[in-house]
């Protein structure tokens, strides 16, 4: 359940930062949120999926 979730903000937040129309809307924040998901995440998950269990710790 969790790399669903995972994988559906992952697309959300590409999406979103795709759009051209998404900044005009979304305040200040919302641009650091979308950075720190695309630079911490990724590490998290591959740490997790190298730990090898789905409700690894390391989460």
């Amino acid at each position: 359940m969790r790399r669903d979730v995972l994988d559906l903000i992952d697309h959300v937040v590409r999406d979103v930062s795709l759009s051209e129309d998404a900044m005009r809307w979304a305040p200040d924040s919302v641009a650091d949120l979308r950075l720190l998901i695309h630079r911490e995440w990724p590490a998290r998950r591959q740490a997790t999926q190298r730990a090898g269990a789905p409700g690894s710790p390391l989460f």
